[in-house]
C-alpha cells in the first residue's frame, strides 16, 4: 500500500481506536509516520522499543501494601486518564516471543493486570517483514488477531510529498527525480552493509547540507558506506553534474529570464531541483515574486515534462501553500492549472 493510502487507513483507525500494526521493509520510514501524524494529530507519541524490554517490564514491579501484593505499572504507559497518548509498540516482532505475549492483554483489553490504559490513547505497532534478513520472531497468532495489519510500500511521490515539506536538501530530491529506482533498492538475498532506502537517502541529505554540493561530490566514500558504492556513485556524479547548471539564483531571484535552460537530461533534472531551491530559500518579501518568476521561466524555456515537475515539487513545499491563491491570480499559474492542474497540485 502506498504511504499516503497508508496514513488515511491509520488515521482512520487511531479516529476508531483500533490497534494497527504497520510493517514492510526495513528503511522505508514507519516509525516516522507513526511519530510524524501523531504529532499531526495534536497528540504525544511514546515511542516504547520493545526489543529493549522483558517480559514483567509491561506489568512492573510488585510492592507489598497492607498484607497484599500491589502492582507499580511503568512510567512509559501514560497514567493521565484524559491522555491522548499513542502508545508505539516499535520492532514488536524483533522482541522475543514472551515479550509479545506480554503485549496480548494490552493490545486488546486495554490494560495490564491492575493497570488501565486511558480512555481516549490508541495502540499502534510497527515491524520489519521476516523475509528481508531482518531480525524477527513469528508474532503469534493470539496477537496477530488483536490487530490491523498494514503494509506499508516505498513510493517516490509520496516520499516527496514528505522530503520537500520537511527540508531534504533538493540535490537529493532531483537525483531521485533522475533515478527514481534507487530510492530504496534491496534485495534480501544478497547480504550488503549499505543500500538504498528512503531513511539513508535522509542521512544522505544530512551529509550534502553540512558538507555542501562541491564538497560531497567528492565523498563517494563516505555515500558508498550509506548507500552502496553502485548508488553512491552515480549520485556523486550527479552533484559534480550541478557545476554545470546555470545560475539559478539569477532566474528566481534577478528575474534573469532569458537564460537557456540546459539540454542534457541529467543536468535538466538537477537544475530543476536547483529552481526549486532558489524559491523556498527566498526570504518572506520575496516569496511571491520567486514562485512567479519560476513560473514564467519553466513556461518560456522547458519542455513540459520539466516545467511541470519544477511546478509540482515547489507545490510540496510549505512556502508555496502560502502563496498559492496570489499565484492562481497570475496568468502564468492559471494557465499551467489550466492544463496540468491535476498533474500540480493534485
Amino acid at each position: 500500500m502506498k504511504i499516503s493510502q497508508a496514513v488515511a487507513d491509520l488515521k482512520l483507525c487511531m479516529e476508531l481506536k483500533l490497534p494497527v500494526h504497520l510493517w514492510g521493509a526495513p528503511g522505508i520510514g514507519k516509525s516516522s509516520i507513526v511519530r510524524q501524524l501523531a504529532q499531526a494529530m495534536g497528540r504525544k507519541c511514546r515511542d516504547i522499543r520493545m526489543t529493549l524490554l522483558n517480559p514483567v517490564d509491561l506489568r512492573g514491579i510488585p510492592v507489598a501494601k497492607d498484607g497484599v501484593t500491589e502492582w507499580l505499572a511503568p512510567a512509559f504507559l501514560p497514567h493521565d486518564p484524559k491522555s491522548t497518548d499513542v502508545v508505539f509498540l516499535d520492532e514488536l516482532n524483533a522482541a522475543p516471543p514472551a515479550v509479545q505475549a506480554a503485549a496480548y492483554q494490552l493490545v486488546l483489553d486495554r490494560r495490564v493486570g491492575e493497570y488501565q490504559l486511558p480512555e481516549g490513547c490508541v495502540i499502534l505497532a510497527a515491524g520489519n517483514r521476516g523475509t528481508d534478513r531482518a531480525v524477527t520472531y513469528e508474532m503469534p497468532s493470539p496477537l496477530r488477531n488483536r490487530f490491523v495489519h498494514i503494509e506499508v510500500e516505498h513510493n517516490l511521490e509520496d516520499w516527496k510529498d514528505w522530503a520537500l515539506g520537511t527540508g531534504i536538501n533538493p540535490m537529493v530530491v532531483s537525483f531521485l527525480n533522475f533515478k527514481s529506482e534507487l530510492l530504496f533498492k534491496f534485495d534480501p538475498k544478497v547480504h550488503t552493509r549499505a543500500f538504498p532506502t528512503p531513511r539513508s537517502w535522509e542521512f544522505a541529505s544530512k551529509l550534502v547540507d553540512s558538507l555542501g554540493v562541491a564538497a560531497a561530490a567528492k565523498k563517494s566514500e563516505l555515500f558508498a558506506g550509506l548507500l552502496h558504492e553502485g548508488a553512491a556513485g552515480e549520485f556523486c556524479a550527479f552533484m559534480k553534474v550541478c557545476g554545470e547548471i546555470p545560475d539559478a539564483d539569477a532566474i528566481i531571484t534577478d528575474g534573469k529570464l532569458d537564460i537557456k535552460a540546459p539540454k542534457d537530461t541529467d543536468v535538466l533534472y538537477a537544475f530543476c531541483g536547483a529552481l526549486v531551491n532558489c524559491c523556498v530559500k527566498s526570504d518572506k518579501k520575496h516569496e511571491f515574486d520567486a514562485a512567479r518568476n519560476l513560473s514564467k521561466y519553466v513556461a518560456k524555456a522547458m519542455a513540459p515534462e520539466f516545467a511541470v515537475m519544477a511546478l509540482k515539487d515547489y507545490a510540496r513545499t510549505p512556502q508555496f501553500k502560502g502563496q498559492y491563491q496570489k499565484l492562481l491570480s497570475t496568468p502564468e499559474w492559471r494557465t499551467f492549472c489550466e492544463k496540468y492542474g491535476n498533474l500540480i497540485i493534485g
